[in-house]
């Protein structure tokens, strides 16, 4: 059996930055809301004691408005821990908001308020109206708790690189009382146009410009970017709550935004047009990898690595958002090296499954010379311009001696791993 592999969700406009910090300053890692899978189904009550310990908190060290940001990034956050097409290990919505009307005071409008700003669409009216009853009876609520998600969409703009791969949406929105922000969500162009990662930026932040330097700008319609991130929001909610059921997935904190960005994009309006993914038939991508499977091997290539070679690109290809086995760049050749390759694995024959190979010396040589002749076919084919054609070979290049030098640090943990093993067995005295 192959062994799960977990993703990442790759480059992305802005990256290294922090705005996908979550987390109200303050807080420590170990104090945030725990996952639901995390817990049984017998500790509802802890977990109810979790967010309303949350929710006292942030009400502590945000009592004014001047934390909307850290306030909102809460309140979107603590929706994994309610039950949605997300979050399918969350408590019900309505077990939360019996949960805050009997706390009532602070903690309990401020929760409620953040279920009827980003909790599911269906519990919202109720969650207003626990805000409602609970506000009657105490005048200490928070301010902010009325402007959660209290937004206006003003303009959106559409970032791509230099090759037409990376992009990424920005979408300015505005407050009554507290200026514009900016969100950002970043298109996958080889996880089938996953929206992810998200950035969020407060009014005159230079941070967003910096991070958005090396990219196209061109403004957009409000109704285009909504066309254009819905897809992309649907394959996320796929993966996050496939997270519940393999804990091993890798994501980012960005991702504790996430009700927090499908509550903004359902406020822009509809009708927009995006472009459609390509619907190439079966012939149209298996053809390339017939001609080159029938091309003679390179010097010293084994047969058995070509085909697993194949197999790994056909895997890859596969996961991008155009489907064109002859459509190739630096950055997706960076992709599918530096990512894609270390994450998903090589394609074994024996087990039908994507794993590490048995014996990297055996497999690095052939991947390296075949990917290269696979490059040029595909420049061939596919009438790519020759400085086109040469700046793949170098970026090829440049990412299979970082995969080279990955691996040989792997195989010396393996060995000094073994090494260990042996030495402590052999202090172990014969029973």
């Amino acid at each position: 059996m192959g062994r799960r592999k977990r993703r990442r969700g790759g480059r992305h406009v802005g990256r290294g930055d922090t705005s996908g910090r979550v987390t109200p300053r303050g807080t420590r890692p170990e104090e945030r809301l725990l996952r639901p899978d995390a817990f049984s189904d017998n500790d509802t009550g802890f977990r109810l004691d979790l967010l309303i310990d949350e929710a006292l908190q942030v009400v502590g060290e945000h009592p004014t408005m001047s934390d909307l940001d850290e306030v909102e990034r809460w309140a979107s956050a603590i929706q994994f821990g309610i039950r949605s097409p997300a979050s399918p290990g969350g408590l019900r919505a309505q077990v939360v908001l019996a949960r805050a009307a009997s706390v009532g005071g602070p903690a309990g409008a401020a929760l409620a308020a953040a279920v009827a700003a980003y909790g599911p669409a269906d519990q919202r009216d109720r969650a207003r109206r626990t805000v409602e009853r609970i506000t009657a009876d105490n005048a200490d609520a928070p301010a902010w708790i009325a402007d959660l998600g209290a937004v206006e969409p003003v303009r959106a703009a559409r970032l791509t690189d230099e090759w037409g791969e990376y992009s990424a949406l920005d979408i300015d929105f505005r407050r009554p009382a507290a200026g514009t922000h900016r969100l950002r969500i970043g298109i996958q162009p080889f996880r089938g146009g996953m929206a992810h990662p998200f950035a969020y930026f407060a009014n005159g932040d230079k941070a967003a410009e910096i991070a958005a330097v090396s990219f196209r700008s061109e403004e957009i319609s409000l109704a285009e970017a909504r066309a254009i991130a819905e897809p992309g929001i649907r394959i996320l909610e796929e993966l996050v709550a496939d997270a519940y059921d393999h804990p091993d997935l890798d994501l980012d904190p960005s991702h504790d935004m996430f009700a927090l960005v499908r509550q903004r994009i359902s406020l822009l309006p509809a009708g927009g047009t995006a472009p459609a993914r390509p619907q190439p038939s079966f012939e149209e991508m298996a053809a390339p990898f017939g001609e080159f499977a029938g091309r003679p091997l390179g010097y010293g290539e084994d047969h058995h690595n070509v085909y697993h070679l194949m197999r790994s690109l056909i895997g890859f290809v596969t996961s991008c958002w155009d489907l064109d086995p002859l459509r190739w760049t630096p950055p997706r050749i960076t992709a599918f090296l530096d990512e894609w390759l270390p994450d998903n694995g090589y394609y074994c024959h024996e087990c039908q499954h994507l794993h590490e190979p048995p014996s990297y010396e055996e497999w690095l040589p052939t991947f390296r010379s075949a990917f290269l002749r696979w490059l040029r076919l595909a420049a061939a084919l596919g009438g790519l311009p020759d400085d086109t054609r040469d700046a793949n070979l170098a970026a090829a290049r440049s990412s299979l001696e970082k995969l080279g030098h990955r691996v040989a640090a792997q195989d010396q943990r393996v060995a000094l791993d073994m090494a260990l093993a042996q030495a402590a067995a052999a202090t172990v005295s014969p029973a």
